[in-house]
């Protein structure tokens, strides 16, 4: 199947530079999900380290102990 210039849709919408999130535009825990905040807490319950920090803006790095 070939593509052909046609007359231009009034059915489209341009979403870019929209944001992705609900209601405030950012999503609880970065996005992640239920299960990756999980995954996120037994890796911080056996590391001792706050994964969770890997979510937060500026991602700096991490002091060494």
């Amino acid at each position: 199947m070939r593509w052909t210039r046609g007359p231009r849709s009034q059915d489209l919408e341009d979403r870019r530079g929209e944001s992705i999130g609900r209601g405030t535009g950012r999503r609880v825990g970065g996005g992640i999900g239920l299960g990756g905040a999980v995954i996120l807490l037994v890796l911080s319950l056996l590391f001792g380290q706050n994964f969770f920090a890997l979510l937060e803006d500026g991602g700096g790095l991490v002091p060494a102990p």
